[in-house]
């Protein structure tokens, strides 16, 4: 397994909303200070670490984002825990 080092263009691709049919708040996600960081409401910002490709560990979990067949981000699946295979998807930019 090889370690990644996307660069804050590559981290700015998973910007967005994505939202999940089991939660109703949705997870937001932006670059601050060079890294990909979760924001959820009632919790504290959550800078994630690069693992793999499209793969990102931290605080609240494991998350793997999903790609179309043109390679766009669609959503992710967090693992946390008990909770595995939790399937969120992006929401379409407003």
């Amino acid at each position: 397994m090889r370690s990644v080092d996307p660069t804050p263009a590559q981290l700015a691709d998973f910007g967005g909303s994505y939202v999940s049919e089991e939660i109703d708040p949705a997870y937001r996600f932006e670059v601050r200070d060079g890294h990909l960081t979760l924001l959820r409401m009632k919790q504290k910002p959550d800078a994630l670490r690069p693992a793999t490709q499209d793969v990102f560990i931290g605080q609240v979990g494991t998350l793997r984002f999903t790609r179309d067949a043109n390679q766009h981000i669609t959503g992710f699946v967090l693992d946390a825990g008990r909770i595995q295979g939790m399937q969120f998807r992006r929401q379409a930019a407003m």
